[in-house]
């Protein structure tokens, strides 16, 4: 494996790691959820679970998420990518691949759907032109119409923001705190998310700037079904 990382052939990271996971002495240790959790944090991310993140994964695999899809997740974010340009290794996405990741996170976390292609190429080449920042286009879909049909309260609204711009969830007390502010006002508790360095953070990790909304929304009439999300510039 390390001849096949360091020829810079074909092999990747994705390729090797599978290879382990997916192979049977893995898979014979017959892994509780939890600890198989564990072990996709130490591998892919070289670090403890986050209380908030590992409950919210432990979450899905308990209602009936695959422990591949899981993989999948691991291995396509961009604390994983980031890992493997650390070790001068291939990494497992290009940043052409990196970016369209981001955008199909703000469809699913923030819609609760699969990203049309039309919408997805067009939120990805305006963050990879720079003609968007990461912020802008989280407020494209946050503050979009059809997010605002689905009727989240403001609990379920803070809980979206933390999977949506954080990548986690959050102790019951800062939802707690958040869905108090919101209530007031969720435009100015979607700015503090949006402007914090743990956004900022994680736009770093997909190669892209996370940028602030002081600047008018970014948007695009088209014919995708969520056009009611996009202006014209």
């Amino acid at each position: 494996y390390v001849n096949l990382l360091l020829n810079g052939g074909n092999t990747d990271a994705e390729d090797v790691a599978k290879d382990f996971i997916n192979g049977s002495e893995f898979k014979n240790k017959n892994l509780s959820d939890s600890d198989y959790l564990t072990v996709l944090y130490h591998t892919f991310f070289d670090r403890e679970p986050d209380a908030g993140g590992f409950e919210y994964k432990m979450g899905l695999l308990q209602n009936g998420v695959s422990r591949e899809a899981m993989l999948d997740e691991f291995i396509t974010s961009g604390e994983f990518n980031t890992l493997c340009e650390n070790y001068g290794i291939k990494a497992v996405y290009t940043r052409d691949e990196l970016v369209r990741n981001f955008v199909e996170r703000m469809y699913t976390e923030a819609l609760g759907r699969a990203a049309e292609e039309e919408g997805a190429n067009f939120w990805t080449n305006a963050l990879l032109s720079g003609a968007a920042t990461g912020a802008q286009v989280a407020d494209n879909f946050i503050s979009g119409t059809e997010f605002a049909g689905r009727g989240l309260s403001d609990r379920e609204y803070v809980v979206t923001l933390y999977a949506t711009l954080y990548n986690r969830t959050a102790a019951e007390e800062d939802i707690d705190f958040w869905a108090t502010a919101a209530a007031r006002d969720r435009r100015a508790v979607l700015i503090g998310f949006a402007e914090s360095a743990e956004f900022a953070a994680l736009c770093e990790s997909y190669e892209i700037i996370a940028g602030t909304l002081d600047v008018d929304l970014f948007m695009w009439n088209g014919d995708a079904s969520d056009e009611d999300n996009r202006k014209e510039i």
